[in-house]
C-alpha cells in the first residue's frame, strides 16, 4: 500500500512539474534554437548582437538590452529594454518593455531608419503593423536568441 501511494505521489509530482520544466527550458535550455553562432563566454545575460558596423544590441543583464548606434564620434541609445528585433538594409524594428524591472510590462515598438537614425515609437501592435505597411517594411520581430551572439 505504501509503495502504491509513493508511486502515485511521484507521478503526480512529475505531472505538476512538467509545465514549469517546459517554460524554463524554452529560454535556458533551448537558448540556441536555430544553431546560431555563440562566441565563447557569452550567455543569455551577457552578449552582443551585431546589426552592422554601427548598430548593435548589448545585453548586460536579464532586464537590460541596449539598442545603440556608435560610429566613434556619435553614440545614441534608442532603448535599454529590447525584447525582440529584426532588421534589413534600411530599417531596424524592435519591441521594448515599458518598465525594465516589471515581469509583465507592456511593450512599445520602434522603427529606426538606419541612414538617418530617426526613430519612431508606437504604443500598440496595431499602430506598429500599420507603420510597417506604410513604409513597405517586410520584417517580423524575432527573439534575441535567434541571432548570433558575440
Amino acid at each position: 500500500m505504501k509503495k502504491k501511494i509513493l508511486a502515485l505521489s511521484l507521478v503526480f509530482l512529475i505531472l505538476i512539474s512538467l509545465p514549469f520544466i517546459w517554460m524554463f527550458s524554452r529560454e535556458y535550455i533551448l537558448t540556441n534554437p536555430d544553431n546560431q553562432y555563440r562566441a565563447p563566454g557569452v550567455s543569455p545575460d551577457a552578449h552582443e548582437i551585431r546589426i552592422d558596423s554601427y548598430y548593435s544590441v548589448n545585453s548586460i543583464s536579464a532586464s537590460f538590452s541596449i539598442l545603440q548606434y556608435d560610429d566613434g564620434e556619435n553614440h545614441v541609445e534608442f532603448s535599454d529594454t529590447i525584447d525582440k528585433l529584426n532588421w534589413n538594409n534600411e530599417y531596424i524594428i524592435a519591441a521594448s518593455k515599458t518598465d525594465k524591472l516589471a515581469v509583465y510590462s507592456s511593450d512599445y515598438y520602434l522603427i529606426i531608419n538606419k541612414d538617418t537614425r530617426e526613430s519612431k515609437e508606437y504604443d500598440s501592435v496595431k499602430q506598429f503593423e500599420n507603420a510597417l505597411k506604410e513604409n513597405d517594411i517586410d520584417l517580423k520581430l524575432k527573439r534575441k536568441v535567434e541571432f548570433d551572439w558575440y
